[in-house]
């Protein structure tokens, strides 16, 4: 069996972890990988080569070929034959997903510049494009490959092109992914993150053709309901969120204090970096002087974005009879909006749709995400374009997210938690892409905006005509296939997004996978 691997700088601990104990399982197993690093990621390769653990036939440095490829023709013959081949038939979608060269499709954030933002020219994405399907090829074809696993939610066109490969060549597309109940993964089928074998069973198990136990699955629906209030999803609450109100001049003062040691931190930074920007690394930020006054105001501007979203004043809260309908916003860019629902990126353009379509009587309920205070800066008047619609309300960014849902007419998100406890909790739901939770037929998919009016009524309707027990029967079901396909994880934090931790509990995580 040719096992290959993708690598990142997140995830190497957990798949060499993985990789050992696949050894021992298959001893006559061959592996190799593919390595996908952060410019500061050169560790990870010197880990990998140096370790003895595990013989790795090759280690393909993926941003090294992307950087090469830039000095070659595009191969316009090879991207005739993919394009032909994805299912939404243009080769632009995917490269909208990519965090770099799609870069400038992105409206609800502020990036720091990079070699790739300032390079990412038709031509040039089109040569990148090319050859990457062309080198990953060759990788697949030469190394004759029987099981391949991507790293978790990465950031490139490489996701679509390593799920091209997969399914042109008959090979299982799995990617790990968290299924939003304490701390349960399953291995999704697809980039879009859903789960083709938990679908079919649970449709089995509902129609009959399939005997199962229920009384797990209604255990842990139990578990749900009763949580409902403080969830025990590990991603509930993200790790280091805190959320004081700035009441204080002495809280904004120091608040204003962290704006000035930010932008000599930056400095400090620009010149630490000064020998990777210096280099030819693709994805170095140029060393340049007015790259550095980009990220002194980036830095800043972050700091003095908190200062806003941490005012009493930012939201409000709504009146108790007000109708609304519940959009949670997604940081950006995230694997969520990029990835799973490309086509829905912008968010502003998600939120004009719902203003335009809520009943005369409601409004839309927008919410910040929390992981917005920890990462990411908004363009200076996104909160202010949200305001500027006459329906559309900003909530508070502490106020609790269970009250919210539970007090919604509808909820409608892109993907997400938010929708899927909704579902629990008999609240209706309007998604603009499929979601996980879609073959349940608790939630409505609407991706026609002409249609959205109609759909938000319908979906209202459709829902009141659902039995609590019907619901009750559908979720423990579902459940039940969950937890036939699913599988624990001791540390699901560290397996998702937390970089911090020893080495230990990353190959505990690598062995349980």
């Amino acid at each position: 069996m040719n096992i290959l691997l993708e690598f990142s700088t997140l995830n190497y601990l957990m798949w060499h972890g993985m990789a050992v104990r696949l050894k021992e399982i298959y001893p006559e197993a061959k592996f190799a990988g593919i390595v996908s690093l952060a410019p500061e990621g050169d560790f990870v390769m010197d880990f990998l080569k140096n370790q003895k653990d595990i013989k790795y036939e090759f280690l393909y440095h993926y941003w090294e070929n992307v950087k090469a490829s830039l000095d070659k023709e595009i191969d316009w013959e090879v991207l005739r034959k993919f394009e032909e081949n994805l299912p939404q038939k243009s080769i632009w979608r995917i490269v909208a997903a990519d965090r770099g060269w799609g870069s400038d499709f992105l409206h609800d954030v502020i990036m720091k510049k990079t070699f790739i933002s300032e390079n990412n020219s038709r031509e040039n994405i089109l040569k990148v494009l090319s050859w990457c399907i062309k080198d990953c090829e060759k990788v697949f074809d030469d190394f004759k490959v029987d099981l391949f696993l991507p790293a978790i939610c990465q950031g490139s066109v490489a996701v679509f092109v390593f799920e091209h490969l997969c399914r042109e060549r008959g090979l299982p597309y799995i990617m790990p992914s968290f299924a939003r109940i304490h701390n349960l993964f399953a291995f999704a089928t697809d980039a879009k993150l859903n789960y083709a074998q938990i679908d079919e069973t649970y449709r089995r198990i509902m129609d009959g053709r399939l005997k199962r136990d229920l009384m797990p699955g209604e255990e842990l629906y139990r578990k749900l309901i009763d949580e409902l209030e403080d969830s025990m999803n590990f991603d509930r609450h993200l790790p280091g969120i805190r959320i004081p109100k700035l009441t204080t001049w002495q809280s904004k003062l120091k608040v204003a204090f962290a704006m000035i040691k930010a932008a000599f931190g930056t400095v400090k930074a620009w010149i630490k970096t000064s020998k990777l920007n210096s280099s030819d690394h693709i994805r170095r930020q140029p060393f340049k002087v007015s790259i550095l006054w980009d990220n002194i105001l980036f830095n800043m501007r972050f700091h003095f974005q908190r200062l806003i979203m941490l005012d009493p004043n930012f939201g409000e809260l709504l009146p108790e009879d007000q109708k609304y309908i519940y959009y949670p916003l997604h940081t950006a860019p995230e694997y969520s909006t990029n990835f799973q629902a490309t086509m829905w990126m912008d968010q502003l353009a998600n939120i004009e749709f719902l203003a335009k379509s809520v009943p005369h009587d409601w409004v839309v309920y927008v919410k910040e995400h929390p992981a917005t205070l920890l990462a990411r800066v908004r363009p200076t008047d996104f909160f202010d374009k949200i305001r500027s619609f006459p329906n559309v309300h900003l909530a508070p960014i502490d106020l609790d997210t269970h009250k919210i849902i539970s007090n919604a007419q509808m909820v409608a998100v892109v993907t997400g938690t938010s929708a899927w406890e909704a579902i629990q909790r008999g609240i209706p739901v309007l998604t603009f892409t499929g979601n996980y939770f879609d073959v349940l037929g608790l939630s409505r998919v609407c991706s026609d905006p002409e249609a959205m009016a109609a759909a938000i009524r319908e979906e209202v309707e459709r829902c009141r005509s659902i039995s609590e027990e019907e619901r009750k029967r559908r979720l423990v079901c579902y459940l039940t296939a969950i937890l036939e396909h699913g599988f624990a994880i001791t540390y699901p934090a560290k397996f998702s997004y937390d970089d911090v931790g020893t080495s230990d509990e990353f190959y505990v995580c690598g062995r349980e996978l």
